[in-house]
């Protein structure tokens, strides 16, 4: 009732925290509160939780292994038999320490090794509290810009980037966070991730690799060849570039880039759809080529490009002999191409094989999925969202599609309605959630 007659809550920011005042009261905080405000969750990296016997050590190889709910959560559970054991948690992140259980005591030591861990004395009851403080290892940043060599102005995919020991290329780390910047396009409501990049990676020296596993670029590492060019296709050659705590975000190693050399390439091209409705609402679907002699082989993630109005793709593929699957999680599954106008199959030993060769486009390479409703993914939560579509008539609609997202956009999922038009969604954490929902294609 104070506020000024130009008060602006879109524009305003009371608490100087960054965050406007509209934003901070429609998602429920407080906007005189600098403390009061939407925090990107931790990122723990790919977690795992490693069982090993108290009493003898297989040379650092667990007995057993679990990982974490998802991404941004701590909590584990595994079922183990009555036992004596220690606890590690692994985080494929380095920029964590890998640390072990040091027993209920929060004052004790941290314990970095096998032989100083806390003995767990695992009865027919369950065992709680088991908590693992992962500490953070002593990081610095680096920044850089991936460039096409031959196109200098193309669009670089998502790579792969790993540390390696400068001795020793087979003794790898993972960095940190990676930023892309998106670049949103308004004209045409697309976008793409900007080329320069900046990484989080812990304190060392090391030799950077960049490999892509959809085949378009060549494997590269870091090398400053002094002519304005960066990058080498040898391990030996390349250069040591050493990480410091002083590199921080605002003042990182800079200039790690990479031209990348085009590899040999074909094009594939098709689309994905439901087999029963013969469309497909959602936005994104992944191609993954696969060994086409060994079910469990190489695999290879697409780049692909998907047009937002017809939802057809193209995509560059490696040369050679492949079996092509597609998936859109959680209720498309594995999907292997059988064939330009037949439906897709969820076994490796149903699929087509393609050939892709050098500079040419197949085309037609097209997925009729099966909709597996979403009942299994674990969000982090025990909360449940359920409910029915109907029409104004009081009708229930069958196979709609219903699309649930949180408010901070961290949680997404889609289910369709069975034959009474109902629905549900489960092991949603607290949250705010927006619910839509789209008739069956044609009704």
């Amino acid at each position: 009732d104070n506020c000024p007659d130009t008060y602006d809550p879109s524009q305003a920011d009371t608490d100087g925290d960054g965050y406007d005042d509209g934003h901070e009261i429609h998602d429920g905080y407080n906007p005189t509160d600098s403390s009061s405000h939407w925090k990107e969750p931790v990122d723990y990296g790919f977690m795992e939780i490693r069982i090993f016997p108290a009493d003898y050590n297989f040379g650092d190889e667990p007995i057993a292994r679990t990982h974490t709910q998802n991404h941004n959560s701590g909590s584990f559970e595994i079922t183990l038999p009555p036992g004596r054991y220690k606890v590690q948690a692994f985080s494929h992140n380095s920029t964590y320490k890998s640390e072990w259980y040091k027993g209920p005591d929060s004052n004790a030591d941290d314990v970095f090794t096998w032989e100083d861990a806390y003995v767990i004395e695992l009865t027919d009851s369950n065992k709680t509290g088991v908590d693992v403080e992962l500490g953070a290892a002593p990081s610095g940043n680096l920044a850089g810009t991936l460039k096409d060599a031959a196109v200098p102005t193309a669009t670089i995919g998502w790579p792969d980037i790993t540390l390696h020991d400068p001795s020793d290329e087979d003794t790898v780390y993972w960095p940190g966070r990676v930023h892309r910047e998106w670049i949103h396009v308004q004209e045409t409501d697309e976008g793409y991730h900007s080329n320069d990049y900046t990484m989080v990676a812990p304190v060392g020296s090391y030799k950077i690799k960049i490999q892509f596993w959809d085949g378009t670029y060549q494997t590269s590492y870091y090398k400053d060849n002094g002519d304005g060019t960066y990058g080498t296709a040898s391990f030996d050659d390349a250069d040591t570039v050493v990480i410091k705590k002083s590199h921080t975000e605002g003042s990182p190693l800079a200039n790690i880039n990479f031209d990348l050399q085009g590899a040999p390439t074909g094009t594939i091209s098709g689309k994905f759809i439901d087999k029963d409705t013969l469309s497909f609402s959602g936005d994104w679907y992944s191609i993954i080529l696969r060994g086409a002699e060994q079910e469990w082989g190489e695999w290879r993630h697409l780049n692909v490009e998907i047009d937002r109005s017809t939802k057809a793709y193209t995509a560059k593929a490696p040369l050679g002999t492949w079996k092509v699957m597609a998936e859109s999680w959680p209720n498309y599954p594995e999907s292997f191409y059988t064939g330009a106008d037949s439906d897709s199959s969820t076994s490796w030993s149903d699929g087509a094989t393609i050939t892709v060769v050098l500079d040419q486009t197949l085309t037609d390479i097209n997925f009729k999925a099966t909709y597996q409703a979403d009942t299994s993914f674990d969000y982090g939560g025990s909360g449940t969202i359920s409910g029915s579509v109907i029409t104004s008539d009081k009708a229930s609609v069958p196979r709609a599609t219903v699309e649930l997202r949180s408010k901070d956009w961290l949680i997404f999922a889609e289910s369709q309605t069975d034959n009474d038009g109902a629905y549900s969604f489960g092991k949603l954490p607290p949250n705010k959630y927006i619910l839509k929902a789209t008739p069956p294609s044609g009704v």
